[in-house]
C-alpha cells in the first residue's frame, strides 16, 4: 500500500520465481534487478566445480564478473556454454542451473545501465535495513503484534532510523 505513491519503484531480489511473478501482477512497471552478489555467487559454484585451482578459478571468475557489470550477461552466457563436457555431476548440475538462471533472469542483469541509473544492485543494504528497523524492535522478547500495530511501529521506526523523527513531532502537534 504504501508503495503505490510511488511513480518509479525498483525491485532487487534474488531470482526466486514468486518474487517475480508477484511484481510483475502487483507493480508491472517496475524495473526488476537480479541481486548481482546472487548472480556471482551462482556463477562462483560453477567455477568451483570446473577449476579445481584457485587462481586459475578467481581470474576466471573475476574477469565473468567483470564482463557482468559492462552489460555483457550474453558474453558470460556464452563463455560458459564453452566450458568443456566434463564427467562430473556436480559440476554439469552447476552448469546447467547457472545457464538457466541466468537465461531466465537475463533482461534483470543490465548492472552497467542500473549503476549508472543510481540502482543498487544488491539487496544486502536493503537485508540489513529490514533487521535493524523491523526485526529488532518487532522481534523483542514477549512482543505480540496485529498487522496495523506492526505496521505503525514499522512506519515510526523508518522515520527514526531516516532522521525524520520531527515530521513526526509535527504531525501530532497539529493533531493536539
Amino acid at each position: 500500500a504504501y508503495c503505490d505513491e510511488y511513480k518509479h519503484k525498483i525491485c532487487v531480489a534474488d531470482g526466486a520465481p514468486w518474487i517475480w511473478n508477484w511484481i510483475e501482477n502487483a507493480y508491472s512497471e517496475t524495473t526488476q534487478i537480479l541481486d548481482f552478489y546472487h548472480a556471482a555467487e551462482k556463477l562462483g559454484a560453477c567455477a568451483k566445480s570446473y577449476f579445481p585451482e584457485e587462481q586459475h578459478r578467481k581470474l576466471w571468475l573475476e574477469a565473468q564478473k567483470q564482463r557482468l557489470l559492462n552489460n555483457e550477461v550474453d558474453g558470460v552466457i556464452g563463455t560458459v556454454e564453452q566450458l568443456p563436457s566434463v564427467r562430473n555431476k556436480e559440476a554439469r548440475k552447476a552448469r546447467e542451473d547457472l545457464l538457466r538462471y541466468y537465461r531466465t533472469n537475463q533482461h534483470r542483469m543490465q548492472y552497467k545501465t542500473y549503476l549508472q541509473q543510481g540502482y543498487l544492485i544488491g539487496s544486502g543494504p536493503i537485508e540489513s535495513a529490514h533487521r535493524h528497523v523491523v526485526q529488532h524492535r518487532l522481534k523483542l522478547s514477549g512482543q505480540r503484534w496485529s498487522k496495523p500495530g506492526a505496521q505503525s511501529i514499522v512506519n515510526l521506526r523508518a522515520y527514526q532510523k531516516s532522521n525524520r523523527w520531527s515530521e513526526v513531532i509535527d504531525c501530532i502537534r497539529k493533531a493536539a
